[in-house]
């Protein structure tokens, strides 16, 4: 038999022929020999199955290993990110002081040099999912380091009244608070 439907097929018929000018001894061996058969086909079909079952289960061993290695590669990354976005405000605060004293001398064109440099760096960041935290408003304490408070009618208790210092956000987590100084 070549396939197992040919031995189930020829199994239903040895059991269904006759005896016929048999003698009883041939038959019944005949017939045990048959129930050999099946029973060697049933204990493949077994092997089959439990083989089946461990590559299902190695497979999905490695598939849940595979899950964990990009899970680690995913964290590691997004530390990384973070890191490298941590650079990169540095280098803004750079170009922010850089301003400021180009500001202080009335240089124009580098003024307009360094907002152009800024908007860029910004945009870069915001690509990396790093965006400012705003700093109009009322003061949060999650958001916003407060560097003091001073008195002013022109704004409302516990708003902010001037930026020390942006901070940023990357997502919901925040990679620095911004220093503001509020209203008292």
């Amino acid at each position: 038999w070549k396939n197992r439907s040919e031995l189930f097929t020829q199994v239903s018929h040895t059991m269904s022929v006759e005896i016929q000018g048999e003698d009883l001894v041939e038959a019944v061996g005949r017939q045990g020999r048959t129930v050999l058969r099946m029973a060697a086909a049933v204990e493949g079909l077994t092997g089959q199955a439990q083989a089946l079952e461990r590559w299902v289960r190695d497979t999905m061993t490695l598939t849940r290993a595979r899950e964990r290695e990009l899970e680690d590669a995913l964290v590691a990354s997004r530390q990384e990110t973070g890191l490298l976005a941590l650079e990169a405000i540095r280098v803004l605060d750079a170009l922010e002081w850089a301003r400021d004293a180009a500001k202080a001398r009335k240089d124009e064109e580098a003024l307009a040099l360094f907002d152009t440099a800024r908007q860029d760096c910004v945009r870069r960041l915001a690509a990396a999912g790093v965006t400012e935290i705003p700093t109009e408003g009322e003061f949060d304490g999650r958001l916003h380091e407060s560097l003091g408070a001073r008195k002013t009618k022109k704004v409302l208790q516990y708003h902010i009244v001037s930026v020390a210092r942006r901070g940023w956000l990357r997502g919901s987590d925040v990679l620095r608070r911004a220093q503001v100084e509020t209203a008292a």
